[in-house]
């Protein structure tokens, strides 16, 4: 990713967008659009179409202070450390 961060995605389904809308605060923002080129992110390709993934993320988190602060947080909600 351009801020630095290794990430990998596994879809378990991905959905083609053919026909949707979108408004914020009364105006609207129009409608999927197939591009001629694939926008990027830095050196990252999106899609040229919009596209849904359902399925699972991870990304190394780079900053060892909010590597040790989530994994605080994440183990006082965690339902198993109880």
């Amino acid at each position: 990713m351009p801020s630095g961060h290794a990430g990998t995605l596994m879809p378990q389904r991905m959905y083609y967008i053919a026909d949707a809308q979108a408004v914020l605060d009364g105006t609207d923002l129009g409608r999927p659009v197939r591009l001629d080129r694939n926008p990027r992110i830095g050196e990252v390709p999106l899609p040229a179409r919009g596209i849904l993934a359902i399925g699972q993320a991870t990304w190394q988190i780079l900053d060892t202070a909010e590597y040790e602060r989530t994994r605080a947080e994440t183990a006082r909600t965690d339902p198993k450390t109880r």
